[in-house]
């Protein structure tokens, strides 16, 4: 007959460890850069590590929903508009010949102004923060916006640097409500135009 050996408690807990298998880890192994972007625009595969990190770029650089308005370039006058198809722009910014084959950037604010008044337009963009004067101009009886025209020089090239990034610009005018805006291709191309090329981030 056939004895059976009892099999200590330590030396069965010995040979189930023994049947497990771990894959090694490397020595020089690391964390990932919690820092690292992952790619938003991937799709079929499984959450990255960094997700939140990646969602907080998207809307760094994405502003709040405005009811559809977004830039377009009309190039009969060499003008970058912001706003609802159909409706009047919210913000304009133009290119314009003046005299002696002269340039200067005119920059509308599509709100209600007093005609005469006189205010702040201020940009803060690209961790840039940029101002100028406006006045209100009646365009129509009872209807006045916030205009600034100005030369190509350093007030020009500090507002053209809020846009000169990926980020959101908020535009804010004197009694008006704040706008924020894409630093578009549009308006990034009226700038350059005036200024005589592209205007560096920093």
């Amino acid at each position: 007959m056939t004895k059976l050996l009892p099999i200590a408690p330590f030396a069965l807990a010995m040979l189930l460890l023994a049947c497990g298998t771990a894959d090694p880890v490397a020595d020089n192994a690391a964390a990932p850069n919690d820092e690292l972007l992952g790619d938003a625009a991937a799709s079929g595969l499984a959450a990255p590590a960094n997700a939140a990190a990646a969602e907080r770029a998207t809307q760094a650089v994405t502003p709040p929903s405005t009811d559809g308005m977004m830039w377009s370039f009309r190039g009969t006058d060499r003008t970058a508009l912001y706003g609802a198809a159909g409706a009047e722009p919210a913000l304009s910014v133009q290119c314009r010949k003046v005299a002696d084959d002269g340039k200067e950037l005119l920059i509308v604010r599509g709100t209600a102004a007093p005609d005469g008044a006189s205010g702040t337009l201020s940009f803060t963009g690209n961790g840039i923060a940029a101002s100028l004067p406006v006045r209100g101009v009646a365009l129509t009886a009872g209807k006045g916006r916030w205009q600034a025209a100005i030369a190509p020089g350093d007030t020009a090239r500090a507002v053209a640097r809020t846009f000169a990034g990926q980020g959101v610009v908020q535009v804010g005018v004197t009694g008006g409500d704040s706008l924020s805006v894409h630093a578009s291709p549009e308006a990034k191309m009226v700038f350059a135009e005036c200024l005589g090329g592209p205007v560096a981030a920093r």
